[in-house]
């Protein structure tokens, strides 16, 4: 049993080296293949290295499809939703968490939001005194960008 274990996180290990995600289509055919290796025991361990590939392409693709379109990166957006965490105060900005019930885009399930104080209230502390709590519904306009690191692949980290 142990190798079976070994073999299905090899699976998930060999999918996250390769260069390229595989398309959705991989799914079906490892699929297909698995209903003939689970008959025999001595082909569990392939079995359970092509489980292991589908279950991690199957969530790569899920986790891709809930991203934000590149079309809609940094113009104004009409959402209204629900604030989904404690809001973090800094000292000009206000962050938290938002899941948007409807959009003028597609937008993903859940999407952190940073409100800033204008510098021209510098002296006005009161327009950041009434913050927002969890579970509240709020209407905003928002300008969204994509998640990015500063990973550079040819130097150093």
């Amino acid at each position: 049993m142990t190798l079976v274990i070994l073999s299905f996180a090899s699976g998930v290990l060999f999918l996250q080296l390769q260069p390229d995600l595989p398309g959705i289509g991989w799914i079906a055919l490892a699929a297909s293949a698995l209903l003939f290796l689970f008959r025999t025991k001595f082909l569990w361990i392939p079995a359970a290295f092509a489980l292991g590939l589908c279950w991690a392409l199957a969530m790569a693709h899920l986790k891709l499809a809930d991203r934000l379109a590149p079309e809609f990166e940094g113009r104004d957006i009409e959402v209204v939703g629900v604030v989904a965490s404690l809001p973090a105060i800094g000292e000009r900005s206000l962050r938290f968490e938002f899941e948007p019930e409807s959009a003028q885009a597609k937008l993903p399930g859940r999407i952190l939001l940073s409100w800033y104080r204008s510098p021209a209230y510098e002296d006005n502390p009161s327009v950041l005194s009434a913050p927002v709590h969890p579970g509240e519904r709020w209407k905003f306009t928002v300008r969204l960008r994509r998640p990015h690191g500063n990973l550079n692949p040819q130097s150093f980290d």
